[in-house]
């Protein structure tokens, strides 16, 4: 291979690129022609210092370049296929080109980089310990380790045990609360069987048949078995331990009161305390005294009721799976798609609701009484349900039904479509946002390792590709020509100053720039 004497050649000064080991070569007209990029920058300082060769040398991924340099001779950018889109936006900005200049076949790779990295710092933001600033000083008081140990169940072993304990509790506590409703689980109060002695002789299933009561009022003069108001007494009482022990250790109370568990809990415990004084003192008082009031008797099926919140005691559990916690926050970035879903369902479920309702009383007939009876089965048909229990007969009714059941299919279908892409997407991206927290975490014990000072971080990038480096200089001649001249090599050159600097020190060294010949190449 030969080079040339520059004077002969129209094409401008040889430029000579060491970049990151690997060497390249090209000329300055070919750079100039884009003098707001660096390389650019530095061709023109050449050709105005009227030198016969560049040499520099960068410390930075060459795996870039061939890119790079197809971009100055094409004018079309593209990325490398085999390289990280992070690593190559870094060595882009490196190299000072704007990330306008990419062709559309490469920017959907680029979007969708952008994309996970909002992702990945929304799912981070969300699932961040607001507490976390109170575990980085030296020496942590008593309170925050307590703390720590209920709240963060991957701090420490004993953690991990506290979660374990407090998500057996809650689990019993559902089931406590699920076989409460067992009638073979209850049994009439001692206030019921004194004021009614026949009681003691008959079952509680003989007494619903019989007087075919309803099932709150079931509930209402019978108590659950002793061993599940044992248990029942046991869960709740572990839960107010839980919450007051959060609430005086809780580093931030404004906080505290704005989680809606705590909210929760306090409402249960309220709940429970006053359902228990109901059943324990004012319902068999006014049993034994046979005047309880219509009122007293609705309230105590009121707060019956209001038992069944205890269920959402299971939702606490969601703090120990980051993959829920996805799911909460993807169903709330996707708030705009669940509403234009309700809006088309409200939306077509009146229309089909109407339709079959005016289609069978043209006929007659009185299969939807009123409209609101229409719009309940266009619902079920639209969410492919379909219970039976009420459908259109006439001719007319039926063809409402069929269009019905095909938009429904096309209704829900999209919006759906569109909810479930976003769950994917945030689902993805959270092993990243996972494996970001632990390199965080490694490089926090191991500062060694941590990011590099100048601007050297790009250089490397693993294991050389071969192919398609039409313009690396691979002959071993080549390379021992190819050396830095006047310039120190143990420094990384990142802005424009410190190129235009390696140029005026290349071309005023001492023994002046040296004329490239065939020889120096051969």
């Amino acid at each position: 291979m030969t080079l040339s004497h520059p004077a002969e050649k129209a094409e401008g000064i040889p430029v000579f690129l060491d970049v990151g080991g690997k060497q390249f070569r090209t000329v300055t007209s070919t750079l100039r022609s884009m003098p707001s990029t660096k390389l650019g920058a530095i061709a023109q300082e050449a050709e105005k210092t009227q030198a016969k060769s560049v040499e520099l040398f960068f410390d930075r991924n060459p795996r870039i370049m061939n890119c790079l340099l197809d971009l100055y001779r094409t004018r079309k950018l593209h990325l490398p296929g085999h390289m990280c889109i992070a690593a190559a936006v870094e060595e882009l900005r490196f190299w000072e080109v704007s990330l306008k200049l990419l062709q559309d076949c490469c920017w959907k790779r680029l979007e969708s980089h952008e994309n996970d990295e909002e992702v990945v710092a929304e799912i981070d933001k969300f699932l961040a310990d607001p507490y976390a600033h109170f575990f980085t000083k030296d020496v942590v008081s008593w309170r925050m380790k307590i703390w720590s140990m209920m709240e963060r169940p991957e701090h420490t072993m004993v953690s991990k045990i506290w979660r374990l304990v407090f998500s057996f509790f809650i689990f019993l506590a559902v089931l406590v609360f699920a076989f409460q409703t067992i009638p073979k689980f209850r049994s009439f109060s001692e206030a019921m069987k004194n004021t009614y002695p026949l009681l003691s002789n008959w079952s509680i299933s003989d007494v619903q048949q019989t007087l075919d009561l309803p099932p709150m009022d079931m509930l209402a003069i019978t108590t659950p078995d002793a061993w599940i108001t044992c248990l029942e007494y046991v869960t709740s009482f572990f839960f107010l331990v839980d919450l007051v022990a959060r609430l005086v250790l809780c580093p931030l109370k404004k906080r505290f009161f704005q989680q809606a568990r705590n909210w929760l809990e306090m409402f249960i415990f309220a709940q429970t305390v006053a359902l228990l004084v109901m059943e324990n003192k004012v319902i068999p008082d006014k049993v034994e005294s046979r005047s309880i009031s219509k009122v007293e008797h609705n309230l105590f099926i009121f707060l019956g009721a209001l038992t069944a919140f205890r269920a959402l005691r299971i939702f606490y559990m969601a703090r120990n799976f980051d993959y829920m916690q996805v799911l909460v926050l993807s169903a709330r970035s996707s708030v705009k798609e669940l509403f234009m879903l309700l809006t088309c369902v409200v939306s077509f479920v009146t229309l089909f609701g109407t339709l079959a309702y005016t289609a069978e009383i043209v006929d007659g007939l009185t299969t939807f009484p009123s409209i609101p009876s229409g719009m309940w089965w266009a619902l079920i048909t639209m969410t492919t349900v379909g219970y039976g229990d009420v459908y259109p007969v006439s001719v007319g009714g039926q063809v409402v039904g069929a269009v019905c059941a095909l938009s429904g299919l096309v209704v829900i279908a999209l919006p759906i479509a569109v909810i479930a892409s976003k769950f994917a997407s945030y689902h993805d991206n959270l092993s990243r946002c996972q494996q970001r927290r632990a390199r965080a975490a490694f490089l926090e014990r191991n500062p060694e390792f941590g990011d590099v000072g100048g601007g050297g971080g790009g250089g490397g990038g693993g294991d050389d590709d071969d192919d398609g480096d039409d313009d690396a200089v691979s002959t071993s001649a080549e390379r021992d020509n190819l050396r830095m001249r006047g310039v120190s090599q143990s420094e990384q050159h990142e802005t424009f100053d410190m190129c235009a600097r390696l140029v005026t020190d290349t071309l005023n060294s001492v023994d002046g720039p040296k004329q490239w010949t065939t020889d120096d190449i051969a």
